[in-house]
């Protein structure tokens, strides 16, 4: 009945390309900390620390999505924070193959296991990292794309040159 009212509701209901992009970060961030707590279900779990870091970034990266026509200084310390935080979980979940590889490991299950020396990675702890790294780095290139459209420099808008109704 009104088609201009209905256009504009549509428009208003549509997100920005910055809040799409903070969105899937979001989800990517809080479903890479998930997995690195899930994964190595049913045996020891040396990632569940990748969670924390991870909650963080996510919840970081959605006040930014909700709060990011505010103010420039506070979105951009929301860019921040949510990238530190993910940077983090990610260099955890790193760590914990890097850490067995110098220590060692303990020899197969009826040997006793000497002091020092950690149980061998599990497939799920090593599903984790994956899962954790690769959610990670796909978060942060989502987030410094939204950071890159949220703060380029805009271009004043000048007439063209050969346009017949140019200001006087």
């Amino acid at each position: 009945m009104f088609p201009e009212l209905r256009s504009r509701l549509r428009r208003s209901r549509r997100f920005s390309a910055v809040e799409l992009c903070l969105w899937v970060a979001c989800v990517l961030t809080a479903a890479g900390g998930v997995i690195a707590l899930v994964a190595p279900a049913g045996g020891t779990n040396r990632l569940s620390g990748v969670a924390l870091p991870f909650a963080v970034g996510a919840a970081a990266q959605a006040a930014n999505a909700l709060t990011q026509r505010r103010s420039g200084w506070f979105s951009g310390l929301l860019y921040a924070a949510a990238g530190l935080a993910i940077l983090y979980g990610v260099i955890l979940a790193l760590s914990l193959p890097l850490r067995l590889t110098v220590e060692g490991v303990c020899e197969p299950a009826p040997a006793p296991c000497p002091l020092g020396f950690d149980l061998p990675i599990t497939p799920g702890e090593s599903l984790g990292v994956y899962a954790a790294v690769i959610c990670g780095a796909l978060s942060l290139l989502f987030d410094s794309v939204a950071a890159e459209l949220r703060f380029r420099p805009r271009r004043p808008r000048r007439p063209d040159p050969g346009d017949p109704e140019k200001p006087l």
